[in-house]
């Protein structure tokens, strides 16, 4: 898979900077706490805790939080198409659970190593 991560960061919102956003590059957003509402064109969806969307590159998003949410943000670059454009419900949310508890031990321990962590366990998401 080629697929590369740029960015990783874990965010607390109660409305989105951009309530209407054309994305630049490709986001997945993966909901720990809270909800949010969004649209892209093909009728509006509701992402809650464990689950994700996927905010695609030259897609106009509306995005409004409905419940104040804390979300891990993944900026990547993939030459493949992994998520399409839209919500993602994993089968395993134990996993992801899991995956969400090592991600904020790699926040909390800021060691040199930590984005290579951040990757692999982005990858472990994708996979799911």
């Amino acid at each position: 898979m080629g697929m590369t991560l740029l960015v990783s960061k874990l965010v607390q919102r109660s409305s989105f900077q951009k309530e209407n956003y054309l994305g630049e590059d490709d986001i997945f957003a993966l909901v720990v706490s809270g909800c949010f509402q969004f649209d892209n064109g093909s009728g509006g969806q509701t992402v809650g805790p464990l689950e994700g969307v996927n905010f695609q590159r030259g897609i106009r998003y509306h995005r409004q939080i409905t419940q104040e949410a804390q979300i891990y943000l993944f900026r990547y670059r993939s030459q493949e198409d992994i998520f399409g454009s839209g919500k993602v419900v994993f089968q395993d949310t134990e996993r992801i659970r899991s995956t969400l508890q090592l991600l904020q031990l790699c926040d909390s321990l800021a060691q040199q190593d930590d984005f290579v962590c951040k990757q692999a366990l982005f990858t472990d998401i994708v996979t799911q």
